[in-house]
C-alpha cells in the first residue's frame, strides 16, 4: 500500500470512526493509522501565522472496510502510572465530539475532516 491519507468522515462512537477511504485505497482490516490534528504556528509579535504542523493525537486500527469508506478503532490507552506490564489493562482513551477539560488523559477530541494517516507497510 502506497501513503494513504484520509479523513474523519463520521464520528460513530466513543471509540469508533468512519474514514473517507477504503479498500478502492488499498485499505486492509488490521491496517494500522494514526489521528492528527492541524496545529497553527503564529509569530508570538506580529500574530502572523507562520505555518502549521500535524500532530498525532490517536491511534487506530482498521476494523471494517468497504469500498469507499473504513471504520477504525481506537488502539490507544488510557495513560496511567500503572508498571508498563499493566497498561494494557488501561480503558481505551475514548473520542469526543466536544473539547475535554483540561488536562484530560481519557478522551480525545475529534472533528468531522480531521486527518488520518495509515501506515505504509512497503
Amino acid at each position: 500500500m502506497s501513503e494513504v491519507k484520509g479523513k474523519v468522515a463520521r464520528i460513530i462512537s466513543e471509540h469508533e470512526l468512519a474514514i473517507n477511504v477504503g479498500g478502492d485505497h488499498g485499505l486492509q482490516v488490521g491496517d494500522k493509522a494514526a489521528l492528527y490534528r492541524t496545529v497553527d504556528v503564529n509569530d508570538p509579535d506580529s500574530g502572523e501565522i507562520l505555518g502549521s504542523v500535524e500532530v498525532r493525537t490517536l491511534g487506530l486500527e482498521v476494523s471494517i472496510v468497504e469500498p469507499r469508506f473504513c471504520v477504525a478503532v481506537v488502539t490507544d490507552r488510557q495513560s496511567t502510572s500503572a508498571p508498563v506490564f499493566m497498561q494494557v489493562l488501561q480503558p481505551l482513551k475514548k473520542i469526543t465530539s466536544t473539547r475535554p477539560r483540561t488536562g484530560s488523559t481519557a478522551e480525545v477530541f475529534v472533528a468531522v475532516g480531521d486527518i488520518v494517516h495509515f501506515d505504509d507497510d512497503d
